[in-house]
């Protein structure tokens, strides 16, 4: 069931996962398309994320996002200081970052690392753990591990281990995806891209997943500036097929899993027969 509307602000707005955003440069949404966006999530009593660049918003953004309750993902580098310093979570892209940043209690940070970085400097989180809300470790080379590198990580988590039951013993209740949301799981858990969460990108279309290259940019979608609040006499509408290798489908075919077809009123997910489907306005 969809929960949550992912906006990201800029085309260069931070990366909070293991993907990069080197390509593209600055693009601000649309003034109108934020709107429309917010507007949507109202309408379908969705939580909004709003995923910031680094440079500081026009006024008239800011106006438009403080319209309704929100999460701020926002990386450490932002220029706004204001909003940096009250962002519900922070993005570090590197240990310098990390070594520099002023930790805050009511506040989640994402670390984005990889494997060697982790295993020169993984001591810095378990001396930040007592004073943050939650801690997530991104891997961006996790392909890269090797059954040693596995053997390292495990002696690390070890150590991470060892800091937590202490600081929990002194009433303390820091979370780190690495470890204690192992511990709470019953099943599987997966980030849930298409199906928890949609993203509306800057071009003003709804995609399953944030990041930005070949393998897991979605496009056909819908442009809600302009199609959103269309719906066809049959009260269906046809929004689009995924795109894929220049390739498109309509009947299911796609080289991917998941095609966006068509607004249904039940919501955004992906359904039995391995399609994606998304909301209409009623």
């Amino acid at each position: 069931m969809l929960q949550y509307l992912i906006i990201l602000l800029d085309d260069s707005s931070t990366s909070y996962c293991h993907y990069e955003n080197t390509e593209r440069g600055k693009g601000l949404i649309a003034l109108e398309t934020l709107r429309q966006g917010i507007f949507f999530a109202m309408k379908e009593n969705l939580m909004i994320q709003f995923v910031y660049p680094t440079y500081v918003l026009p006024a008239a953004y800011r106006e438009a996002i403080h319209t309704i309750d929100h999460s701020d993902i926002v990386p450490a580098t932002c220029e706004d200081k204001e909003l940096l310093e009250q962002a519900d979570v922070v993005v570090l892209n590197d240990w310098k970052e990390a070594e520099r940043i002023a930790w805050r209690e009511d506040a989640s940070y994402v670390l984005r690392t990889t494997k060697s970085e982790w295993f020169d400097n993984y001591k810095l989180v378990g001396n930040a753990l007592g004073k943050v809300q939650r801690m997530n470790v991104v891997f961006t080379d996790l392909e890269q591990f090797t059954e040693e590198d596995f053997a390292t990580y495990k002696d690390t988590l070890s150590s991470l281990s060892e800091t937590l039951e202490q600081l929990y013993e002194d009433g303390k209740t820091p979370q780190l995806n690495l470890l204690t949301d192992r511990m709470m799981l019953e099943q599987m858990n997966n980030c849930n891209a298409g199906w928890e969460n949609i993203t509306l990108a800057p071009d003003g279309k709804f995609y399953i997943c944030a990041r930005a290259d070949d393998d897991y940019y979605y496009g056909g979608s819908c442009d809600i500036a302009e199609e959103i609040n269309e719906k066809a006499a049959n009260d269906e509408r046809f929004c689009g097929t995924l795109v894929y290798d220049d390739e498109k489908s309509v009947n299911g075919s796609a080289k991917m899993l998941g095609i966006i077809e068509e607004f249904m009123s039940e919501g955004v997910g992906f359904a039995p027969d391995c399609r994606v489907y998304a909301v209409y306005f009623d």
